[in-house]
């Protein structure tokens, strides 16, 4: 364990989520989500796009290649927890190039959820990414692959 003064925050932040992401159940066709202070049912998944429909019965979508790293990496975790693979080319890409280490983390462990041999590439290049959690869970992902 290190000092708090010798953690990054995103550091922390990236091993914490790694200790709950586990425990989350997946989202499936039919859960109600919040993604970006939007709640609604997620309708279907494609592949860059979450489609969630609101009370209202308006549509949001486009959140894997949304703006914000943190409805990247919630984005991710739906794609991977409901095997979509509608979304594993745009995981490829995030898994490898994304700028945020949690989205990187996370398309890895989607990635692993879809276990295409088709992502191997894109797996073994993250298994040298710059963040120790993108590669621990890049070389985890690789071993689920078909």
């Amino acid at each position: 364990m290190c000092a708090s003064q010798h953690c990054p925050k995103d550091y922390v932040s990236s091993l914490l989520a790694d200790i709950v992401t586990p425990c989350e159940m997946p989202y499936r066709l039919g859960d109600w989500i919040t993604v970006e202070g939007v709640d609604g049912e997620v309708k279907s998944i494609g592949m860059r796009a979450l489609e969630i429909v609101t009370p209202d019965d308006t549509v949001t979508a486009q959140v894997l290649g949304d703006a914000d790293a943190h409805v990247r990496a919630e984005a991710a975790q739906v794609v991977g927890g409901m095997g979509e693979m509608a979304g594993r080319a745009q995981l490829e890409t995030m898994v490898v190039s994304d700028p945020d280490p949690v989205v990187r983390r996370n398309a890895a462990w989607a990635l692993g959820k879809l276990a295409q041999a088709s992502s191997r590439e894109a797996l073994t290049t993250a298994t040298a990414d710059k963040s120790g959690l993108v590669r621990m869970v890049a070389r985890a992902s690789l071993k689920t692959l078909r």
